[in-house]
């Protein structure tokens, strides 16, 4: 239950073209929430790159697209599988890779 998983981990991802919101609002959601939290900007990523099917106008109102999707995608991902083996598997090594391992295509901090 949901009970079971208060106080875990808070993981924010931003693309670094998102125009959906302002820079400043990502930061404020996330400075929001208590620790244990990270927020990384995702490199070459729009908030519709996680998306499959967004129309025409929802594409219109963001930044440019990724210019390889599936790459930028891959590189937001890690962040959450390392996210979810840290919380899920209690496992320490990815928790600390998480707050600390330089990961490519993605920049620490709001």
């Amino acid at each position: 239950p949901v009970q079971e998983r208060a106080g875990s981990l808070v993981l924010s991802l931003a693309g670094a073209n998102d125009r959906r919101a302002a820079q400043g609002a990502y930061a404020m959601g996330f400075e929001a929430f208590p620790e244990p939290r990270a927020f990384f900007t995702v490199a070459d990523m729009n908030h519709y790159d996680w998306c499959d099917g967004a129309s025409a106008s929802e594409l219109a109102s963001d930044g440019p697209p990724a210019r390889d999707q599936r790459a930028s995608r891959a590189q937001a991902l890690t962040a959450v599988d390392l996210a979810l083996d840290g919380v899920l598997r209690d496992d320490a090594g990815a928790l600390d890779a998480l707050t600390h391992a330089a990961l490519p295509g993605l920049q620490r901090g709001p």
